[in-house]
């Protein structure tokens, strides 16, 4: 549910972000595209790596995870500091999803040995779906963007909104191609229909 709802926020995001911008005070302000990417990675990861953090929250497993977050800050800090000095506010940026990503492993480890006592081929299942996750969320971005390119519509409101519909219908669609036949999905259809049909 996690990574559905982060690829509805996230390429609309990505795809019509500098859109928005230029619309708003002006082309001259627009992102750099290396900008654009960083953060859809930092909102992406924080979406769906957030489940980890709730697991390790309920389970009270805070000294476990303290050395996530030592190692993190300490990567954050240090990296955003060289990279600012070497390429600006993307090195701030880069610094931030490295950090990130040290969060989602090291979480996610925390959860699949002590909360789920889950063995190494059940982690590294989840990491190959964490992969297929971020192949459909990048198909659907070049894919959206293309037809944001595409789109005969003069109006720039008018094109924007039209464009945030596509984003929102291809990103629902590429979820259900990439995860078709997946029995946690079924799983979580079945729940959501039956939770709507009660109401």
């Amino acid at each position: 549910m996690r990574v559905l709802i982060a690829m509805m926020i996230v390429v609309p995001f990505c795809v019509l972000i500098n859109d928005f911008i230029a619309m708003w005070v002006g082309a001259e302000y627009i992102l750099p595209a290396s900008v654009v990417v960083l953060l859809v990675m930092d909102l992406y990861i924080h979406f769906v790596h957030s489940v980890n953090v709730d697991f390790i929250n309920a389970a009270g497993l805070f000294r476990e995870d303290r050395d996530n977050e030592i190692i993190a800050a300490v990567l954050n800090i240090t990296l955003s500091i060289l990279g600012a000095k070497t390429i600006g506010l993307a090195g701030v940026l880069l610094g931030t999803v490295v950090s990130q990503m040290w969060f989602w492993f090291g979480r996610s480890y925390v959860v699949f040995k002590l909360c789920l006592q889950a063995d190494k081929e059940n982690y590294l299942k989840y990491w190959l779906k964490n992969i297929v996750d971020g192949v459909a969320l990048t198909v659907s971005i070049v894919f959206c963007a293309y037809l944001n390119s595409r789109l005969p519509i003069a109006n720039g409101y008018l094109k924007f909104v039209c464009s945030g519909i596509l984003c929102e219908a291809v990103s629902v669609a590429l979820f259900g191609v990439f995860h078709f036949g997946d029995p946690e999905v079924r799983k979580m259809l079945k729940y959501l229909v039956n939770h709507i049909g009660k109401r």
